[in-house]
Formats: structure tokens, sequence, C-alpha cells
């Protein structure tokens, strides 16, 4: 099993942008946070074999309380009482982290057959990833 956090606010993977001349490139922000979330994996990689088969994987993305929400309504968003539904899309973010992880905690992102994740407010912003081999059901 893999397991980190990647503190910071989440980035959603964003549509590639494409020049006048037809070159296709990966927005600024995304390929940073994407280079980020690659280190964190690298770290936890250390010593360990890439993972070859099928996996699952669990990803928690937080986000931080908005600063003009009343202490009511933030005290409920930290507690999981008040969803987290504004943008971005949660499987934005999910693709983000999964392609950053390619060719790190496993070949390629084809070999996820299971997933588990959810984005809420925490105080703290970031995202915690956990990858393991599959076991079955």
């Amino acid at each position: 099993m893999i397991e980190f956090f990647v503190p910071g606010k989440p980035v959603p993977m964003a549509r590639p942008r494409v020049t006048r001349t037809g070159h296709a490139y990966t927005p600024k922000a995304c390929a940073e946070y994407k280079a980020i979330v690659a280190a964190a994996a690298r770290e936890a990689m250390k010593g360990r074999e890439m993972l070859t088969d099928a996996v699952q994987v669990r990803v928690g993305f937080y986000f931080p309380v908005p600063k003009s929400w009343r202490a009511g309504k933030a005290f409920a968003a930290r507690n999981g009482m008040f969803p987290h539904t504004a943008r971005p899309d949660l499987d934005n973010l999910y693709k983000a982290v999964t392609d950053a992880l390619n060719g790190i905690v496993y070949k390629d992102d084809s070999q996820i057959i299971f997933c588990t994740i959810g984005k809420r407010y925490r105080d703290k912003a970031g995202v915690s990833v956990r990858v393991e081999s599959w076991e079955g059901e």
C-alpha cells in the first residue's frame, strides 16, 4: 500500500489548450500541480516497486472553508455536515491526480479497477492518496 498527503488547494485537470499553430499543451497551473503530486508519489514510493497489476485507489480532496462563512456554517462544513458542491468538479480533480501517478506508482491509470473519491471542507487543504493492489471483493 502507498499512502501520502499533498498539502495545498487541489487543482483540477484542465482541458488541453491549442495554439494557433495547432500545438496542444496542458495549462501551467495544472502541469505544476501534477508535478507536485508526482514528487510526493516518488517520495512515498522510495524503495518500492511500481505496481504492475490491478489497483484500487482512494483519493480525498480537501478545500478550505471560505473565510466569509459565518461560524456555524463553517463549523458544519469542517465536520462533514455541509458538502462541498462548488467547483471544481470531482472527476477533473481525480484525473489530475491519477495522471500524475502514471509511471511512478503504477505503469498506467488503466490499471485502476476500483476507486473511492470524495471532496469536502477541512481546515488543511490538500489531497490524500492511497493506492493498493487489488485483492478482490
